[in-house]
């Protein structure tokens, strides 16, 4: 399994349209090309953390089929609303002791 770790300064205000774009795009990505999901988390400063799961690193970087107008509509809605993206990690599982939440 690989995981990819992303950080989000969303501007003020904008926090809906993000985490509502985020969803979808994962969505999409887990419906088109392969992807295994994500958890959003928030920090104590307000930044969000993304967790994204993928099969493995190719999964991650090949290209899906072609993009629909509402997944690029979402991207960029999510783009809008951050004042900063980075992708900080990008890690190979070499354990798994995570367990699905019970609720």
């Amino acid at each position: 399994m690989f995981t990819v770790l992303y950080t989000f300064r969303v501007k003020p205000g904008m926090e809906e349209t993000f985490q509502r774009s985020w969803a979808f795009i994962t969505e999409e990505y887990m419906r088109t090309r392969g992807s295994l999901g994500s958890r959003l988390h928030k920090d104590e400063n307000g930044t969000f953390v993304a967790i994204a799961l993928w099969p493995d690193r190719e999964h991650w970087e090949a290209q899906g089929p072609t993009d629909s107008p509402e997944l690029t509509n979402a991207r960029d809605r999510m783009r809008e609303a951050c004042e900063e993206i980075q992708t900080t990690h990008e890690l190979v599982v070499v354990q798994d002791l995570w367990r699905p939440s019970r609720s």
